[in-house]
C-alpha cells in the first residue's frame, strides 16, 4: 500500500502564519489583531491595590465601557509612549 505524500507548505495554517510574519516590521502604532504573548510581572500589594482602584474609578465614571486591569495597563503603556522621559522617570521614582 502506498502513502499519499502530503504537501505541508500549502496548508492554510502555514499560509496564515506566513502572512503574520510579514507584518513584523510594521509600525508599533498600528493595532494588530493577533494573539497576545503571555508576560508575567511581579507586583507588590500596593501596586495591585492601585491598579484595582484605578479600574474601579474609570468604570465608575461611565465614560467608556467597563474595563479590566489589562485594558488599563495597555492604556498606560500607550500613554507612556507619548509622555516625556522626565515625567515618566519622576512617576517611576514615586512608585518606589
Amino acid at each position: 500500500m502506498t502513502r499519499k505524500q502530503s504537501n505541508f507548505n500549502s496548508s492554510p495554517i502555514i499560509q496564515a502564519n506566513d502572512h503574520s510574519t510579514e507584518s513584523q516590521g510594521a509600525s508599533p502604532d498600528k493595532h494588530k489583531a493577533s494573539k497576545g504573548h503571555i508576560k508575567t510581572f511581579r507586583l507588590r500589594d500596593i501596586d495591585i491595590e492601585n491598579l484595582n482602584l484605578t479600574v474601579q474609578k474609570i468604570n465608575a465614571s461611565g465614560k467608556i465601557q467597563p474595563i479590566n486591569s489589562t485594558d488599563l495597563i495597555k492604556g498606560l503603556l500607550t500613554m507612556a509612549r507619548k509622555t516625556s522621559d522626565e515625567k515618566l522617570i519622576n512617576y517611576i521614582r514615586m512608585s518606589y
